[in-house]
């Protein structure tokens, strides 16, 4: 599956460039010199910056096919001027050949000037990419990446060469601020469901059942029956969510999110009310998860599962490190709970008709004190002396290659981050380069995938500030996605990305929400899905359905299933427009005019094409400033032909309310704020 951060983004940014190369020779003087100015620029201010630093270049010495592009995987580092960048692969890796229509890497790392040929194979297309490594300074390191896409189209004697100044990683993750896209590992595609209109009134039901208490013994299996049968991933393109507690159990609920194109629920398993004794064999109580698993498959929801909770048998604090009986105990906990609801036919849940695929062990275990509402491995919360990142380093390199040999198709989510700062926050910043680097230190991370197949981060809108790149791109929830994949590259890693929980309160008190608090959390949704669905995260999830007691107030319903919140609205609207959609690229400021107007545009293949539009000038979403522009469209912006073009565009606000625009000319002058909208030729 492409992402958003590989052929589409760096389409977008290069591909008016490209344009105007096939078409005009002296465009292409032009622009050849400018491109010439700025590198030396670039150069020579990163040598001035930079002590200590190797120049790494690429170039595709192919003349005869233009590909998307070819360039380093480099990084813009913390001073906003200087590239950072760590070793991918120990040693060269001079050939990879995958199948037709996938992108190709080859790689290559060094610590002193040297060069290496890599042969990329993308389909029936082939490239060379020299990679040569010369010292400017002292050096110390550097890594290059040449990757290839599909090529596209052939342009006779095209040449790509990029240069770039790659210092030592900092030893800190202090976040990055980047004006460029960066690559995000991609995760599998899948196909549209169906769903059915939304019921207009629907009456709550009754508060959630007890389960019922059936403990079973499990061991350990030998060899799957030889009858399994795989119960088949059902079909979604959609990552779209949202957090559940004990409303999984209301039919209404369930049914409501599930009506209006929903694909998953995120739910809490807690070890200790499952396995409270440690017993050998051990003792496993199946039924509450049971029940969850029932809950959601009824309304045709897919569970993603959070573990946490220890027994007190297991750990010290409640919400910390497993430090009372080996780490092995919990993976052989994660081995059982993984084969029962994986779907294989080999002691499955009986009543399973789909299979669990995420378990993310840990709600925000970079949280340093006790208790915490998730996790608490931020610090030495259980006072043992040993850093407790290094103990979740050691759960996960017990639990993934127990659960992987027991269910390999069962993907396995590095604990959610909430990797924010702010007054009076207790999350560890570095707990996250901590466990990546405790990991690293193992001869046989690479062997187990480093342990872990995804990684998870919550992103609220309060701190967007922390992580906005330059405007208009990495804005909000890009901007955050961002610093979590840099985490990540540092140790050579590409990991798909999950956000786990997206939100926005409305008020500390029940009724407290103003109008212009429901409508900001209905433009935040808006924004959340769509670039989420740009990205093509996985899995996306609101927090939450409904308002929590004693919590700040973040439910799509307030405090009953009748207090419709708009941002539902804006849910069931904006899955409406984006389902079967395949993301394109974000258009740049030479075709928005403006540098504040964020705007993706979105492809049927062979079909329709759509642009999710507004206006962002680097503000909070609940800043009260509204934003005023113009957005001129024409059959370009829309990327369609002209003969597709009729000189008017449809324009569907976050409501679902449409509007006519333009009376047949080559250009629609289309207003822009801060809400969201929806635009295709009408």
């Amino acid at each position: 599956m492409r992402s958003l951060f590989n052929r589409p983004f760096f389409k977008a940014r290069f591909s008016v460039l490209l344009s105007i190369l096939e078409r005009s020779p002296r465009s292409r003087i032009l622009l050849g010199s400018a491109i010439v100015l700025l590198f030396l620029g670039a150069v020579v201010g990163v040598l001035l910056i930079q002590p200590r630093s190797l120049a790494a270049t690429i170039t595709n010495v192919t003349p005869q096919v233009r590909i998307p592009w070819v360039g380093l995987r480099a990084y813009p580092g913390d001073n906003g001027n200087s590239i950072t960048a760590t070793p991918i692969h120990p040693n060269p890796t001079p050939t990879t050949t995958p199948p037709a229509g996938t992108s190709a890497t080859a790689s290559t790392s060094a610590t002193a000037p040297g060069s290496d040929t890599a042969t990329v194979t993308n389909g029936t297309a082939t490239t060379t990419a020299v990679v040569t490594i010369t010292a400017t300074q002292p050096a110390s390191s550097a890594s290059a990446t040449a990757t290839t896409a599909t090529p596209t189209s052939t342009l006779a004697g095209a040449t790509s060469t990029t240069t770039t100044s790659v210092p030592t990683p900092p030893s800190s993750p202090t976040p990055t601020k980047s004006p460029t896209f960066i690559p995000f590992a991609s995760a599998t595609a899948t196909a549209t469901p169906s769903w059915t209109a939304l019921p207009t009134s629907p009456s709550p039901t009754s508060t959630p059942r007890p389960s019922t208490n059936t403990a079973t013994s499990t061991r350990t299996p030998t060899a799957p029956a030889a009858t399994a049968t795989t119960i088949p991933v059902p079909a979604s393109d959609l990552p779209f969510g949202v957090q559940m507690f004990e409303e999984i159990y209301n039919g209404t609920a369930r049914q409501r999110f599930a009506n209006i194109g929903m694909s998953w629920v995120r739910l809490y398993i807690g070890w200790r009310y499952i396995e409270s004794s440690n017993s050998n064999p051990p003792s496993y109580n199946w039924a509450s998860v049971d029940d969850l698993v029932r809950q959601a498959q009824a309304a045709g929801l897919q569970p993603y599962f959070t573990v946490q909770d220890p027994p007190d048998w297991a750990a010290s604090i409640p919400c910390g490190p497993i430090d009372k009986v080996p780490p092995s105990r919990f993976a052989a906990f994660m081995t059982a709970l993984a084969q029962r609801y994986d779907g294989d036919g080999y002691n499955d849940f009986p009543e399973l008709r789909q299979p669990v695929r995420y378990y993310e062990l840990w709600n925000e275990p970079d949280y340093d004190r006790s208790p915490a509402p998730g996790g608490c491995w931020g610090g030495d919360v259980n006072q043992n002396g040993t850093p407790d990142p290094e103990e979740y380093a050691t759960m996960l390199q017990a639990v993934y290659p127990a659960v992987k040999a027991a269910a390999p198709q069962v993907q396995l989510v590095f604990g959610s981050i909430a990797y924010d700062t702010f007054t009076g926050s207790h999350f560890n910043m570095t707990f996250t380069d901590q466990v990546l680097g405790a990991l690293s230190r193992d001869p046989a991370a690479a062997t187990h995938n480093f342990y872990f197949d995804v990684m998870a981060f919550h992103q609220y809108d309060a701190f967007r500030r922390n992580w906005d790149g330059t405007l208009p791109y990495y804005q909000g929830l890009l901007g955050k996605a961002s610093a979590v994949d840099n985490l990540l590259t540092r140790y050579g890693l590409q990991k798909p990305l999950i956000v786990s929980e997206a939100g926005l309160q409305i008020g500390n008190n029940p009724g407290s929400a103003t109008a212009e608090d429901l409508e900001a959390q209905a433009r935040h949704l808006a924004r959340v899905f769509t670039q989420s669905k740009a990205a093509e995260f996985p899995v996306v999830i609101w927090y939450t359905a409904i308002d929590r007691p004693d919590e700040l107030r973040y439910g799509l319903f307030g405090t009953s299933f009748n207090d419709q919140r708009p941002a539902f609205t804006a849910a069931q609207v904006a899955i409406r427009q984006l389902q079967g959609m395949n993301f394109d690229q974000q258009l740049d400021t030479d075709i928005t005019g403006d540098p504040r107007i964020q705007a993706f545009r979105f492809i049927v293949p062979g079909g329709q094409r759509r642009l999710v539009v507004w206006a962002d000038n680097g503000q909070r979403i609940k800043d009260t400033q509204e934003v005023d522009l113009s957005m001129t469209v024409t059959a370009n912006t829309l990327g369609v032909s002209g003969a597709a073009w009729t000189g008017r565009v449809r324009v569907t606000n976050q409501y679902g309310i449409s509007q006519i625009y333009g009376s047949g000319g080559t250009q629609v002058i289309i207003p822009i704020n801060r809400a969201v909208v929806y635009l295709e030729v009408a």
